[in-house]
């Protein structure tokens, strides 16, 4: 896959594994390009980086494009490692360069060698090569330029709306929360009359009670009271009763209120 991810860690090995001498030169001669980014495969391999040889050509192409932008606008280290996360050890290896352009790719010779209609030395082909040779880099680095540009854009473009789409989330979560303190301050309110009012309730009903236990008392001290009196008369008229059978036996007649 084209688009796979490479930590930094990686992009540091696929780099220094290109600049070799040995891998420069090779690039530099008739080889097919593939072919020693396929090297370039096997030798990540061995330090555990799994990746094709497809993979580093694109890598190393998009990384050459990213600086190129970063050169052509003059960007400062600041910004450019903004853009180019790698940017320190991609000018470490670039820099180098006096040209900033993705490599030409020279043609299969297997492929060319496998068409019929296609000679080494005819002179048309050789014509046709002189003309991309002299050509094709401008228009490749042109492109790569626009194609540089464009991602640039696509990536502000992208920051714009993630920055937007947070806000936008933020703003939504800060009403969210709002409502939800609304809601909470309205149950606590709710609460409290409830809580008031069950209260009230309840004293309503004890004080009820209280003045039933009262009045209960009270009756019951009434009745004891009226009890006591009637014993008392029972004990005075009992009294009165002895008093004058023993005065009718002595004869003596009293007169008793």
């Amino acid at each position: 896959s084209k688009g796979v991810a490479w930590l930094y860690s990686e992009i540091g090995a696929l780099l220094d594994i290109w600049a070799d001498p040995e891998i420069q030169e090779q690039l530099a001669g008739r080889l097919h390009n593939m072919c020693i980014y396929d090297k370039i495969s096997k030798r990540l391999s061995d330090l555990g980086i799994q990746r094709t040889g497809e993979q580093c050509r694109e890598k190393i192409k998009k990384l050459r494009r990213d600086y190129k932008t970063v050169v052509d606008n003059n960007y400062s280290p600041a910004f450019a490692r903004k853009v180019l996360g790698c940017y320190d050890k991609v000018h470490e290896v670039f820099g180098k360069c006096t040209i900033i352009r993705p490599p030409f790719v020279i043609e299969s010779l297997a492929y060319n060698e496998s068409n019929p209609n296609t000679s080494k030395n005819s002179p048309n082909l050789r014509k046709k090569k002189r003309n991309m040779n002299a050509f094709t880099p401008i228009d490749l680095s042109a492109k790569d330029l626009d194609q540089s540009k464009s991602s640039l854009e696509l990536q502000i473009n992208k920051q714009c709306k993630q920055t937007s789409s947070r806000k936008k989330s933020s703003e939504e979560k800060r009403k969210r929360l709002k409502t939800l303190s609304d809601a909470n301050k309205t149950l606590e309110t709710e609460l409290r009359l409830h809580q008031t009012d069950l209260l009230n309730r309840i004293l309503n009903i004890q004080r009820k009670q209280n003045d039933e236990i009262l009045q209960h008392q009270r009756e019951h001290l009434l009745k004891e009271e009226q009890h006591r009196r009637e014993i008392r008369k029972t004990e005075i008229d009992l009294f009165k009763s002895v008093l004058f059978l023993l005065a009718e036996k002595k004869g003596i007649h009293l007169k008793l209120q």
